[in-house]
């Protein structure tokens, strides 16, 4: 769990926690499997679209992580199968379940961001087959990290992960799963 402190009602943060925020950070890092990257000034706890959530101060910007994950599924709300997570994306759930730069005191996860579970959508939420020249199956690519300019990255069912241009609805080729998460973090110091 998080530790037990007043949660501000006027503003976006109670007040940072005592400690080393730095240590907070490298600890979430490693948890995550991530890689080290940026300088930490701060940590605290904040409530951010209903969900308590840690933030820290790196390099100029928060970054918000949301309580862990409970399971490594994902089901969204559409008549599709339920998604299983590769052991990556399920690594970086179990410490945050979303995880990535706060836009604004109270935007959460739009910009280089791993996306909470629920937050995760089927491409064809946004596309369709055969409309505007789609010769993929949107359905079968799953939406899992936001780059702020409308798309993202997708897992597909394979378990290829390839990047989505929310203007041209065009998939990549595919990647390394490696690569994105390596992508999606470097975004996160200067």
């Amino acid at each position: 769990g998080f530790p037990a402190i007043a949660i501000a009602e006027d503003g976006p943060f109670a007040r940072w926690l005592d400690g080393d925020p730095g240590s907070s950070w490298r600890t979430m890092l490693q948890l995550a499997g991530l890689p080290e990257r940026g300088h930490c000034s701060g940590v605290t706890e904040t409530v951010a679209r209903g969900r308590r959530c840690l933030a820290w101060l790196v390099d100029g910007q928060v970054i918000l992580g949301g309580p862990p994950a409970s399971g490594g599924q994902v089901a969204p709300d559409d008549p599709l199968p339920t998604w299983e997570l590769p052991s990556l994306l399920r690594r970086i759930a179990a410490v945050h379940d979303g995880l990535g730069p706060a836009d604004g005191p109270r935007a959460v996860w739009w910009r280089s961001a791993f996306l909470p579970m629920e937050l995760m959508r089927p491409l064809s939420r946004h596309v369709r087959f055969g409309a505007d020249s789609i010769l993929y199956d949107p359905s079968a690519h799953l939406l899992v990290s936001t780059d702020g300019r409308g798309g993202g990255w997708c897992l597909g069912r394979d378990q290829r992960a390839r990047a989505w241009s929310g203007a041209t609805h065009a998939l990549s080729s595919p990647v390394t799963l490696d690569s994105v998460v390596a992508s999606v973090s470097a975004a996160w110091s200067t």
